[in-house]
């Protein structure tokens, strides 16, 4: 699948696949931090030094938040294993970047990777974001090489079967 996914492109399919789906980060900053190196941490994850939150006066403050990915470019499958950490920690990162406290207290509390969240609620809407990249619709659509020409439907039930 190389040919179809190669790693210079996982960002911008990773932006067209959210736009599409009109997932937003509520003008929160993003950083990304894609490449593997030595001493890096090795796993994709995300995390808020800011979480989104409302202030004192009720005024809304975005999130800024960091995920990383563990792609080596030059690696066999690193495009398609980058695709897919950025759209699971992209899917924490728009979860977060998106929770509005129900009463207006100022609390970012309300916006964490704590109680009253889950670990299962927490990772639902990014594991079905994570999940797109084998299902055969998102596929057909994304599954191209350079060039513009789509693959064949018979390669990807041959690697996804």
């Amino acid at each position: 699948m190389d040919p179809y996914f190669p790693f210079e492109d996982a960002v911008e399919r990773w932006g067209t696949t959210f736009q599409r789906l009109n997932i937003s980060y509520r003008s929160s900053t993003v950083n990304l931090d894609l490449l593997d190196r030595t001493g890096k941490y090795s796993n994709g994850f995300a995390h808020w030094p800011r979480p989104a939150h409302r202030d004192a006066r009720g005024h809304w403050v975005p999130a800024v938040a960091n995920f990383t990915s563990l792609a080596t470019p030059d690696a066999v499958g690193s495009g398609l294993k980058a695709l897919k950490t950025l759209m699971h920690e992209g899917g924490h990162a728009a979860r977060f970047a998106n929770i509005d406290p129900f009463c207006n207290v100022g609390s970012p509390l309300f916006s964490q990777e704590r109680a009253p969240t889950s670990v299962a609620l927490a990772e639902n809407q990014s594991m079905f974001l994570d999940s797109l990249v084998k299902d055969a619709d998102w596929l057909a659509t994304y599954a191209k090489i350079s060039m513009g020409q789509r693959s064949h439907g018979n390669l990807l039930k041959k690697t996804f079967a």
